[in-house]
């Protein structure tokens, strides 16, 4: 057809070695075969990044974020409910525990993992 353009390279995956060893050029739709085609990972494509620094790095911004809203609910909760300076700071002294207590733990296990304790 005019325009159309045929589909991009694929590699082959299957369990018997003879199906994979050339890559296929696919023009046909996808059927139900013994194997599976995807396209191949490039290098523009794909981050390489260690997954253990990226769960550290989400555990550290989600939570970060998680502590901040948290915040924002506790000033909202002692605004809607008119609980004075004292009030507000005992429920913002009780949030503080909690983030206090997960830079703690932060902190130990670094400490433990470093072999410094």
């Amino acid at each position: 057809a005019i325009g159309a353009s045929p589909l991009p390279h694929v590699v082959c995956v299957s369990p018997v070695q003879s199906a994979c060893d050339a890559p296929t050029q696919v023009n046909v739709a996808p059927v139900a075969l013994p194997y599976t085609c995807r396209l191949p990972p490039s290098e523009e494509s794909m981050n390489n990044i260690d997954p253990a620094l990226f769960e550290e790095w989400m555990m550290t911004g989600l939570v970060t974020l998680l502590i901040i809203f948290m915040g924002f609910i506790v000033w909202d909760l002692a605004k809607k409910s008119k609980a004075g300076r004292f009030g507000s700071f005992i429920l913002f002294f009780v949030l503080g525990l909690g983030v206090a207590a997960f830079i703690i733990k932060s902190v130990v296990i670094g400490l433990i993992e470093s072999g410094a304790l």
